[in-house]
């Protein structure tokens, strides 16, 4: 995304540089403060960029002039650079959607290609593959029924049961207490 506001920034660069030397030119004599250099003026003008800015009260000779400069500085800025800004960041974001979808479609696939066979085994190795990190160091005791298809279909199906019951029983205990806390603020109000 980076890359693709790159060719913005020299244009912007570009346009600030172009236009500091424009009104330094001008209005150096009439108005020093915010004029008076290069890097002031291209200050003053970023200030103007970005929705700070005043008119020249201090020469009236050139007030018009100053005007029209600033009006012209203000909607290029502003209407065109940002415009072709926003341009740009839509267009990469649609690029990227489009990109992003493709490799969740990808990652499922190889997800749903890794765990599709192990988990159509009627013989209750799917136990070995089928828990999150930490919940397979469980697992270690069922190694040793891998040996046996019938051995391992029961130390199986009890391993899922336990698993089931080890995960559910502090969330029904929490459930339960959290339930007695709510008891007397919601029902005897």
């Amino acid at each position: 995304m980076l890359q693709d506001t790159l060719s913005f920034m020299f244009m912007i660069a570009c346009y600030m540089a172009i236009m500091s030397t424009v009104f330094t030119m001008l209005f150096q004599v009439p108005d020093r403060e915010r004029f008076g250099t290069l890097t002031i003026s291209l200050r003053t003008l970023f200030d103007a960029l970005i929705g700070s800015y005043d008119y020249l009260d201090s020469a009236p000779n050139f007030s018009m002039s100053f005007t029209l400069l600033m009006i012209v500085h203000v909607c290029v800025s502003n209407v065109f650079l940002l415009n072709y800004l926003i341009a740009i960041l839509s267009t990469v974001f649609m690029i990227m959607t489009e990109f992003g979808e493709f490799e969740y479609r990808c990652n499922k696939y190889n997800y749903i290609e890794k765990y599709s066979v192990p988990m159509m085994d009627k013989d209750g190795y799917r136990e070995l593959v089928n828990h999150p990190p930490p919940l397979n160091f469980f697992t270690f005791p069922i190694l040793f029924g891998a040996f046996n298809r019938n051995c391992m279909r029961g130390t199986g199906a009890s391993f899922s049961r336990f698993i089931f019951w080890m995960e559910n029983i502090p969330f029904i205990f929490w459930f339960c207490a959290y339930e007695a806390f709510m008891l007397p603020l919601a029902y005897f109000r």
